[in-house]
Order: C-alpha cells, then sequence, then structure tokens
C-alpha cells in the first residue's frame, strides 16, 4: 500500500494506491486550523494499513506538509516522501528552470505522459487553473497559469455590493434571466474561453493538436460542456505522483 498526498491551497486529495492503481481516494477542505489529531480521525474512513510501503506527500502549503509529515511519522515511524523537481523522471524536460513548477504541476506532467503517451495538455482547475504541455516523446513544453473558477468567483463577490453570493454551477440558460445564472454563465463562460484561446496558442506556437485533459478540484464544471476537455481525469495528479515514487525507488 502507497499512500498518496496531494495538498493544495484549496483541497486536500488522498489516495490508496494498491498494486500500483489507485484504488480509494477522497478529497478534504484545506483547513489549516485542523489539527494532527482532526486530520487523523478523517483518515480513519480510509482502508489504511498502519504499515504503508509509503507515504507519498505532494504540497503547495508548507503549514499542512509539516502537519501531515509529523502525523505519518508518528504513526509509521517513517518519514514521508515529499515530492520536488529535482526527482528522476525519465523525461526530457525544456524549460529554463524546472525549479519553478510547484509538486502539483510536477506531478501532472509525469502523470500525464506516462497514462497517455501522446500530446497532452493538462488543465488542473484548482486554486489557480494550470495549464502544462507535454508531448508524446515525454518532453515538458511549458505551461500557462491564470485565476481559479472559484479564486475568480471570490473576487468578483467580494469587489462587487451587489451581486449574489451564489454556488457554481451549469446555469438553467447562459443567456441567463436572473442574476444568479449571469454570474455562473459568465464565471463558466471566461473559463471556457481562456480555454479555446489556449488551444489557439498552443496551435499557433507549437504547431500541434494536444488532447487535452482536465484534473482538479472544479475540473467538472467544464467538463459537462463536452468540446473545451476531452477527458478529464480527476486523479492525474496522485497517479504523477505514484510514477515518480516507483521511479525514484529503483
Amino acid at each position: 500500500m502507497v499512500i498518496l498526498i496531494d495538498i493544495g491551497n484549496t483541497n486536500v486529495h488522498i489516495g490508496i494506491a494498491e498494486n500500483r492503481k489507485i484504488v480509494e481516494n477522497r478529497m478534504f477542505s484545506a483547513d489549516v486550523k485542523r489539527t494532527k489529531d482532526e486530520w487523523y480521525l478523517m483518515l480513519k474512513g480510509f482502508s489504511v494499513d498502519t504499515f504503508p510501503e509509503a507515504v507519498v506527500i505532494s504540497s503547495v502549503v508548507p503549514y499542512l506538509t509539516n502537519t501531515f509529515v509529523s502525523l505519518f511519522k508518528g504513526i509509521t515511524g517513517k518519514e514521508p516522501i515529499i515530492i520536488h523537481t529535482g526527482m528522476q523522471t525519465g523525461m526530457e524536460i525544456h524549460a529554463k528552470d524546472i525549479s519553478y513548477l510547484p509538486p502539483d504541476r510536477f506531478s501532472n506532467v509525469i502523470g500525464a505522459f506516462y497514462e497517455y503517451r501522446k500530446e497532452i495538455a493538462v488543465i488542473d482547475f484548482g486554486t489557480a487553473t494550470k495549464v502544462d504541455i507535454v508531448d508524446s516523446k515525454g518532453i515538458y513544453l511549458g505551461g500557462i497559469v491564470a485565476p481559479g473558477i472559484y479564486t475568480s468567483y471570490k473576487a468578483l463577490i467580494e469587489n462587487s455590493s451587489l451581486l449574489p453570493n451564489t454556488s457554481i454551477s451549469p446555469p438553467k440558460d447562459f443567456i441567463a434571466k436572473d442574476s444568479q445564472d449571469s454570474l455562473k454563465a459568465g464565471i463558466l463562460l471566461n473559463t471556457i474561453g481562456f480555454l479555446e484561446a489556449t488551444k489557439a496558442i498552443i496551435r499557433k506556437e507549437i504547431k500541434k493538436e494536444f488532447l487535452f485533459v482536465a484534473t482538479g478540484g472544479a475540473s467538472h464544471l467544464v467538463y459537462y460542456l463536452g468540446k473545451s476537455i476531452d477527458t478529464i481525469d480527476r486523479d492525474l495528479t496522485l497517479k504523477g505522483m505514484l510514477y515518480l515514487y516507483d521511479i525514484n525507488r529503483r
């Protein structure tokens, strides 16, 4: 058993891998106020072995990194493996400075190559919307970062007195008949426009067609429209972390 923990600014995605396959996973809010004991109680819902082969952590929240490292050192007696860009990948990295890639994006690139072996553009819908591009030979070509769906929504609500505070979900009609649906339509269309512009710039700069793979906590909000995203892989980051663990333990 390998325990995989992807710690983001918005969510913590925890997965359990058996025989190199993710067999169980859940997503929790990334609440920095939760104590180590509270996280332990939440983990009790998993079929977790007290003596896993390894615990692998990808994190962009240092405080929570420390919490989970301390938690699992206490449970297993072993130091968790922390994902970083200095790890072996079996790929070529065409970037001026690969160290700029945070561990979640790094894991996405690895997962995309080894899962698909095609020209892939990974779109990770989290606190930020991240695009990372890798070709079928395993060459990382670069990426883009934009405000995330929920981040854009929150900023708009906080800076507009009369806009309604509503959940983000598909509107009844995109030419909306009320302010709630107007807001939902605008947030989603803004994201779809970003995706279409990204496709156009990839065609212009790289001159290839890429499969668009969505992952991240908000990926379902865009995927349902069908044309902007080719497929959804909610566990892609966890898969990339598992590949990195396997490559680096050989």
